[in-house]
């Protein structure tokens, strides 16, 4: 499973916010500079993790993004989840045929795939942005 650029930013641009002191609203670009990321795609994501009540945004001066939760009450999961990606090794994992699957339900690896998707998605739900924001520190 390859992470997706869209989740990889996600969970970089939260870390950063995560490691701000409670109640201090970062601005978007001020975010999307320090990710090396281009303000316009950091905008849509925050879009998403908005919706998903994983930020919250302060207007006027000092203005800018923040957790709307503490980093404990994150999971990589909910991060992932809120920007629309998928967890899935292949699609057939999620009940949907890829282009390179014969599209059969007797499939011998379609059992693997669902079990490979279970393990990680229990490993992405069992981390929380403090427990990344831990290994930073150590």
């Amino acid at each position: 499973m390859k992470l997706t650029t869209k989740s990889r930013y996600a969970i970089r641009a939260l870390a950063h916010l995560a490691e701000q002191p409670q109640g201090k609203a970062i601005p978007l670009e001020a975010i999307a500079d320090k990710q090396c990321v281009k303000l316009k795609y950091l905008e849509q994501i925050f879009l998403k993790l908005r919706k998903a009540q994983l930020i919250e945004g302060k207007k006027g001066p000092g203005g800018g993004y923040m957790l709307a939760k503490e980093p404990q009450r994150i999971t990589l999961g909910d991060i992932v989840e809120a920007v629309g990606e998928s967890t899935a090794p292949v699609l057939c994992a999620v009940g949907t045929n890829d282009t390179y699957c014969s599209g059969t339900n007797d499939c011998p690896l379609q059992p693997h795939w669902i079990e490979l998707k279970k393990q990680i998605d229990a490993f992405f739900n069992g981390h929380t942005l403090a427990d990344v924001m831990r290994k930073k520190g150590g």
